[in-house]
This record gives structure tokens, sequence and C-alpha cells, in this order.
């Protein structure tokens, strides 16, 4: 049982529902610090994870690169806001009944972010890679904890939205658990380590943006971590 990807989930559920409890309780500075923190906490995984990264500078730099060329030419963000849009008519046509339609533009809002925060994260997703490839849930459980306090912050605000973003999380990040088990075979230890110093860039990418020091999306740099497959064999075999 993939033990980070469950607990996870159940943090991001529980957070939920005690935001929904709460509403706008929360104070606005308790808020913001908290999200200020969340950000300092995504620079230091995002450091832990690219140490070693002058080994493979090379591959790592082009798969960068490469990816956020793709990433802003597919508009990938975009086209991630546009499900999260389809999921949330979904859900609000279904549980209509459910929702306080006087904040619907607002809600809505709150829950286009949340899915790419909570279902698209880079940490989430080498998370997950991580605990398929060598069975470790260590990040994903230190995300838990992230997820269960922002999960918190944007139900008081999102509603039942927020939680109900539990489903597609689990969808998403057990896909790719799936897809890292069955890969293990065909990953050396080199290859392992590139995907997770394209991953440690994208998620220090995304603390610094918490932080405000950057105004960049840390989401169209995701196509860096399939580019890095092709680009290591290259490099491994002709450099």
């Amino acid at each position: 049982m993939p033990v980070g990807i469950v607990l996870n989930n159940i943090s991001l559920l529980l957070g939920g529902l005690i935001g929904v409890f709460i509403k706008n309780k929360l104070p606005d500075k308790y808020s913001s610090a908290m999200i200020s923190t969340f950000g300092l906490i995504a620079i230091g995984m995002g450091i832990m994870l690219v140490s070693g990264l002058q080994q493979i500078l090379v591959p790592v730099v082009l798969s960068m690169i490469l990816g956020e060329i793709v990433g802003e030419v597919c508009k990938l963000e975009e086209h991630i806001k546009r499900i999260a849009g389809k999921i949330n008519d979904g859900i609000t046509s279904k549980l209509s009944f459910c929702f306080d339609h006087q904040n619907d533009v607002m809600q809505t809002d709150v829950f286009l972010t949340g899915f790419i925060i909570f279902c698209t994260s880079a940490t989430g997703i080498i998370g997950a890679f991580e605990e398929g490839i060598s069975g470790n849930p260590s990040m994903l459980i230190a995300k838990s904890f992230l997820d269960f306090f922002t999960a918190v912050i944007f139900a008081s605000a999102g509603g039942l939205r927020i939680p109900l973003l539990a489903v597609p999380q689990m969808v998403v990040y057990s896909a790719v658990y799936l897809i890292a088990t069955f890969g293990n075979g065909y990953a050396n230890p080199q290859l392992i380590s590139c995907f997770s110093a394209c991953g440690g860039l994208i998620v220090l990418a995304s603390g610094l943006r918490l932080r405000g020091a950057t105004s960049g999306t840390a989401t169209n740099m995701l196509p860096a971590l399939l580019i890095i497959i092709p680009v290591y064999w290259l490099w491994s075999r002709f450099v």
C-alpha cells in the first residue's frame, strides 16, 4: 500500500473539512504567515532534492529549459485550469445543494488554484514517484502536513469543493506511483537522480513563488519530468 499517498489524501480531506467548518474565521495574518512558511519549506525540500546536481548538470539543465519551453508553448497551466473547471462544473451540478452559490465565483477561483496546488504539484508528483521507485514515503508524509494546513486555509474560503479535491489527487498520485513501480526495473540510480533534480528545481521555483520572490509559474515546468528521460538516455550513450 502506498502509505504516503493515502496519508496525503487523508490530510487533504481532514484539513478541507475543518476549513469548511471554520469558514472565514481564520484571520488573514495567520493565512499569510503560514503560506510564507510553506514557501520556505518548499525551498528547503527543493534544495535537498538538487544536492549532487553537479554530476548530472547538463541533462538536467537542458531538460528544464526544454520543459519550460514546451509548457509555455502548450499553455500547460491553462489546460490544467480548464480541466479543473470542468471538474468544478461537474461537482457543482451534481452537488448543488451543498454549496453557497452567493460566493460561486470566488469559490471557483479558489478551487482552480487548489487543484493545481494539491493535484499537480511537483512535490506530490516527485513524492509519488519516489515511493513507487524506492518505497520511501518521506516526501509525501512531509507534504501531508503542508497539505493539511493549506487545505484548512483554502476550504475556509473555497468551501466543500476543497476536500473533494482528495479524489483527483488520489487518481493523479496513484497513476504516478504505478508508472514508477512498473518502470522500476528500467531506471538506474543516475536517471532517478536526474528526475529528482528536475523535480527539486520545480519545487524550489514553487517555494520562491510562494515567498513572492518570483512571478513565474512552476506548473509550466512540469514537462521537464518527462523530457529528462530521453535527454538522459541520449547523454549517457553519446557523451
